[in-house]
């Protein structure tokens, strides 16, 4: 029996490529990556998620921050982060510490999802008594299909 061999992933490929810019670029990514998992050694664990490494260069820490809400937070506690930092192995140089905002993206939408209505047959009238009311158009339109799921 063959064993399938275990798929690569992009950056794998990319780092066993040739071009040394692109395995300039992998290791980069592979670094900020280690960073990261170090910083948050140092973090609440409820804002991990919120708050990861984007660059460090020439002393400079540079963290990204899902909201303004985690950067105030972040900005208080920045001085004793440093202080810790630079006690550890390799981060003696780390200057300073500075971060964006940069949001979540947001989810793409999925299907529609159509949901029983739970409203009575009274509410349900009301409703159609209200869409008679109105001239032949679009709201009238809608309100009258309202009104008849709900009577359904």
């Amino acid at each position: 029996m063959r064993r399938r061999k275990k798929a690569k992933s992009s950056l794998d490929c990319l780092y066993d490529s040739h071009d040394p810019l692109a395995r300039n670029l992998v290791e980069r990514v592979y670094q900020l990556s280690s960073l990261d998992e170090f910083l948050k050694q140092f973090l609440d664990e409820e804002v991990h998620p919120y708050i990861r490494v984007a660059n460090y260069r020439d002393g400079e820490m540079v963290l990204a921050v899902t909201s303004p809400a985690f950067a105030t937070m972040l900005r208080y506690q920045i001085p004793d982060l440093l202080a810790k930092l630079r006690r550890q192995p390799g981060l003696a140089a780390l200057r300073q510490i500075s971060y964006f905002i940069q949001p979540e993206e947001a989810p793409l939408p999925g299907p529609k999802v159509h949901r029983a209505a739970n409203a009575s047959p009274e509410t349900a009238a009301h409703i159609k008594i209200a869409a008679q009311q109105l001239k032949k158009g679009r709201i009238r339109t809608i309100l009258e299909k309202i009104a008849d799921s709900i009577s359904r």
